[in-house]
């Protein structure tokens, strides 16, 4: 139920592209017809799936050292559709350890990230250059700095904010508690990080395996931890209206609303009670200031007006909305809309103005 595994790509399956008729008859190489993979269809022994370089503008591997099960994009300050190359970027993340005690949150600055580039131009260089690409592909390799917090038990979920230039990070911990921590001093301890750590590096991952790059950890502590919920859950979002709001939502069906205070966070004890099992996913309107929106195991979609009393807050529901388990769900940022994907395959979208029927269906099963 991680933030990965609800995403996914459309890979391609070809034939061999290599693949030789004849043996050394001096027969041009016979390229197989690509085609396009869709779940369910039948791999033949002869057949693998590969990418296709051209769908990507950017595509890097990076190796944290542990499993991630989510993963959150800190916004900074350089400004939005940015084009030119190379990027930078962000992220927070929390690990899956064997151990509970090993496990962290990571601060992550992924630097000098680079267009990827097209093989067949590449391929019809002249070989005097060759002894000048490893200078060009050492220097076309991405940089990774990364900073890590102790963390006890798997982290289910991560999401950042901003307040007042300040970024904090909401964890959902396997252990049932959620804690809120300070990012902004591992911010600036990967900026300060040894800047020639390189990711993506074949050279790296022999070397170092899971143990690349480096952790560097040290004490740090929550600034808020609240341990009320009954379980643990999944179901975590910061409102993008009320700076610092908060609403967790737990495998018991309850949800919690967080607001701030001088001494840190309030949480609202009474919680917002009308799923029957896990709450999936939570996510605030992005115009509304008291809207949330949740979504549960129980196949329900769920609006609520948080202004008022818990036992009354639940405006509209939509008690089957799918035929399974409800994962996900997001607003559109301009319109009363609502999309949500669910287990049974289908993506959905939901108006507002006419909650009880949708207005759209995307079925992604085959």
């Amino acid at each position: 139920m991680s933030d990965s595994e609800h995403e996914s790509e459309e890979e391609m399956v070809v034939e061999d592209e290599n693949y030789e008729t004849g043996e050394s008859s001096g027969i041009p190489n016979k390229r197989e017809p690509r085609q396009v993979y869709l779940p369910g269809h039948q791999m033949q022994e002869d057949e693998s799936l590969v990418f296709d370089p051209s769908a990507y503008h950017m595509l890097h591997d990076i190796d944290s050292g542990l499993p991630c099960l989510s993963f959150d994009v800190i916004i900074d300050d350089l400004g939005y559709g940015r084009s030119d190359f190379p990027h930078s970027m962000y992220l927070v993340a929390g690990s899956q350890a064997e151990k509970a005690k090993d496990n962290c949150v990571f601060v992550m600055k992924l630097s000098n990230l680079n267009a990827i580039k097209n093989e067949e131009s590449s391929s019809s260089d002249d070989s005097d250059v060759e002894s000048d690409s490893s200078d060009d592909e050492s220097k076309d390799q991405p940089v990774l700095q990364i900073s890590s917090i102790p963390h006890l038990g798997t982290v289910n979920r991560i999401r950042n904010t901003t307040v007042e230039d300040k970024v904090f990070a909401a964890v959902w911990s396997e252990k049932g508690i959620v804690n809120i921590y300070d990012l902004n001093s591992k911010l600036k301890e990967v900026e300060k990080a040894n800047r020639n750590r390189k990711i993506g590096s074949e050279e790296k991952k022999k070397k170092f395996g899971k143990a690349a790059p480096k952790r560097l950890i040290a004490e740090h502590k929550p600034l808020y931890s609240y341990s009320g919920h009954r379980d643990e859950g999944f179901a975590l979002d910061w409102s993008s209206k009320s700076p610092g709001f908060l609403a967790s939502g737990d495998c018991k069906g309850n949800i919690h609303t967080w607001k701030p205070s001088d001494s840190g966070w309030v949480v609202n004890l009474h919680s917002l009670g009308g799923h029957k099992e896990s709450v999936e996913d939570l996510q605030w309107s992005p115009n509304e200031v008291n809207v949330l929106a949740s979504c549960s195991v129980d196949r329900s979609l769920r609006i609520w007006d948080t202004r008022l009393a818990p036992n009354k807050a639940n405006m509209l529901t939509i008690a089957d909305a799918h035929d399974n388990d409800i994962n996900v769900i997001n607003w559109n940022k301009k319109e009363p809309l609502i999309v949500s994907g669910g287990d049974d395959g289908k993506l959905m979208i939901w108006d507002l103005r006419q909650f009880k029927v949708y207005i759209f269906i995307f079925n992604m099963t085959h």
